[in-house]
């Protein structure tokens, strides 16, 4: 009971998630104790100063609905801004209404272009290996950087339902698509329209389950792994050992709900969670586009390309040479498919000739640095350092006149 809320928050921060600092904390009352409490940071502009966004930014706290319909139906009701006008939802507005814009097709690309898809698929795939049983419908975040990328993310709260605390879960609770509406709490028939979104449209549903299958690897791993070389396990020990007593130290029942979601997510959906990812995948840089037609060096970019049959997790993977660049944790490349790297993530989108926003074109950023007209040797190398691609790009003849 204790342990639960500050490990969800820890697992949150280890997979790369910005979370809240949560930590037991003694009440003394006239020198005697008094009781154990469990601190949590408030998610507010400090929260998002001290994670590296601006305090600027549209937040908004998901809370209780008043009524049935699925959280992103509508603004009408469960919604506390918490910056800027409180009054002004227009924001949030127009992120319902690209999440419920008619063809799958019109979703994509909204979501392709309006949320920081590494973030938030990270949030997603953490939040299954806790189990979290209480966030369809609140006990979240919603942050839109309106002054830069124009991107939203997620930050979670209120996690006392997790590890092995079902609630009203129900029978879809287990599943790694829990929350969609197929997918959904029977209880009153809960589910989240951002999920549903996220979680049925495949392209984002391969980079989710991608990433998904990476932190079953590195945080949740597998029953082969030593106990003493356990995460999940040792850190609730670090958590509880400093107030036992007067609690007791005894974290049994975490232990038995890691064992049981690693035999469920390892070997339940073999047909839906990818196996490990190849150990040296064939990613390469293929394209530069270092002199933008518009004059505009915020819309340039550097094309990569994963060239295997399966999703490949590049996260914390480094880019460099005459620019610098290293990929944020969630970042996922699908099968056969391409990734943008830019400057301006913004401008990227909103270029007047393709590639640009509107043609599913994944994208992540800000880089620091331009590409020069001069040529440079660009490099890519994985989150070992080691070197995978590298790349010249080319001279302007107008500049090597």
């Amino acid at each position: 009971t204790y342990v639960r809320q500050p490990l969800s928050f820890d697992t949150h921060r280890a997979a790369g998630v910005a979370s809240c600092i949560s930590a037991l904390w003694q009440l003394r009352d006239n020198a005697t104790n008094d009781r154990v409490g469990v601190f949590i940071e408030q998610v507010d502009e400090d929260f998002l100063a001290r994670n590296g966004y601006d305090r600027d930014g549209d937040l908004y706290k998901m809370v209780q609905r008043s009524n049935l319909n699925p959280v992103f139906n509508d603004i009408v009701t469960g919604i506390e801004k918490k910056t800027n006008d409180k009054t002004d939802l227009s924001t949030l507005g127009a992120f319902v209404e690209g999440l419920n814009l008619p063809t799958s097709a019109g979703r994509r690309a909204y979501v392709i272009d309006h949320i920081d898809l590494p973030q938030m698929l990270n949030y997603l795939a953490v939040r299954s290996i806790i189990q979290d049983a209480d966030d369809l419908r609140k006990n979240f975040y919603v942050y839109s950087d309106i002054h830069g990328d124009g991107r939203w993310r997620i930050f979670p709260w209120d996690k006392d339902f997790t590890f092995g605390v079902l609630g009203d879960g129900g029978t879809h609770h287990p599943h790694p698509l829990f929350g969609d509406e197929e997918h959904n709490k029977q209880n009153a028939d809960q589910w989240n329209v951002l999920y549903d979104v996220l979680f049925e449209e495949t392209t984002t549903q391969r980079l989710y389950l991608r990433r998904l299958r990476t932190l079953m690897d590195n945080l949740l791993q597998p029953t082969s792994t030593p106990t003493g070389q356990r995460y999940l396990e040792n850190r609730a020990v670090e958590i509880i050992d400093p107030a036992s007593p007067p609690l007791s130290g005894n974290i049994g029942a975490v232990n038995s709900y890691l064992n049981s979601r690693r035999n469920v997510l390892f070997n339940n959906y073999p047909s839906l969670i990818p196996g490990a990812q190849p150990a040296n995948p064939d990613i390469t840089i293929t394209a530069v586009d270092h002199n933008p037609i518009s004059g505009n060096q915020e819309e340039e970019f550097v094309l990569i390309r994963n060239a295997e049959d399966t999703e490949i997790d590049i996260s914390g993977w480094t880019l460099s040479g005459g620019v610098g660049f290293t990929f944020p944790p969630g970042t996922v490349i699908e099968r056969g498919g391409e990734m943008y790297v830019c400057p301006d993530t913004r401008a990227f989108v909103n270029r007047a000739v393709s590639p640009k926003g509107g043609e599913f074109h994944l994208a992540v950023g800000p880089y620091s640095g331009h590409l020069s007209n001069f040529g440079e040797t660009l490099t890519l190398s994985d989150a070992g350092g080691t070197p995978v691609d590298t790349f010249a790009t080319p001279i302007d003849p107008s500049d090597a006149q």
